[in-house]
């Protein structure tokens, strides 16, 4: 409880900066305007009906793109961790493209794609792979070799009890951390593409509203996504509390 009124606290604190900060002229209203202009915002964009549309599009784009990340990272990152073969063969390719900016790859995904659903999914699919890839890598690779010599002892004798038994649930913890990571690259992908063409949603919103040098439309949107990746890694992180109850100092 004390833990939930500080993050409380923290929010109205930082809500409260927000609302004083151009109130008192420190910043000019034009540019960051207070925070109750972007509230006010929220409910005209809900009776137009553009902020719900806009909504349901990125979260389409979304689940596209993380849901792909996620099926495909966790596998490749256990297979990789647990075969030198594999790991050897992907290593020089996943350093060589992890470096390269997902907002580099926009202008391949409407080429590919046209401005359709999958181009931002796949710029989100760009954005949230390697997190998970790589912390399920290392997750695995930590896996101490006491407990797997201890299994082939008590008699698991093929590669997919060992990694369905133990493998996968002592790497838990780090394909944890690494769909939280993903979750939040998956957000910023998600408007850098839309904001660039690939698809419609928030993204398009935030860039019709600069058009318009609409600063307090601009703020609500960017409001409503923060809010929702606040919530959806409450979300994750309250999963992982159940999960991983056995772990010494998780919390919800």
């Amino acid at each position: 409880m004390r833990r939930k009124t500080l993050n409380i606290i923290g929010l109205l604190l930082f809500f409260l900066l927000w609302q004083l900060i151009p109130m008192v002229g420190l910043v000019n209203p034009d540019y960051l305007p207070p925070f109750s202009d972007a509230i006010m915002k929220i409910p005209t964009e809900i009776g137009k009906g553009t902020l719900q549309a806009a909504l349901l599009e990125s979260l389409l784009h979304y689940a596209i793109g993380f849901g792909g990340a996620l099926l495909l990272a966790i596998p490749l990152g256990v297979a990789m961790g647990r075969f030198r073969v594999i790991e050897s063969l992907l290593y020089p390719v996943e350093e060589m493209v992890r470096p390269i900016p997902p907002i580099a790859w926009i202008p391949v995904a409407i080429i590919w794609f046209g401005y359709t659903p999958w181009a931002a999914g796949f710029i989100i699919f760009i954005g949230a792979f390697f997190p998970t890839l790589i912390n399920t890598y290392d997750g695995v690779r930590g896996v101490s070799r006491t407990d797997i010599e201890a299994a082939i002892t008590l008699g698991v004798r093929d590669e997919l009890t060992m990694i369905r038994k133990i493998v996968l649930p002592a790497s838990l913890p780090n394909i944890f951390t690494g769909v939280r990571v993903s979750n939040a690259a998956a957000w910023m992908c998600l408007v850098a593409g839309e904001m660039f063409g690939a698809g419609g949603g928030m993204g398009l919103e935030l860039t019709l509203s600069r058009n318009y040098m609409d600063m307090a439309r601009i703020f609500a949107y960017m409001l409503i996504l923060g809010v929702i990746g606040l919530s959806s890694d409450i979300g994750f992180r309250r999963y992982e509390s159940k999960v991983l109850r056995w772990r010494k100092g998780v919390v919800a």
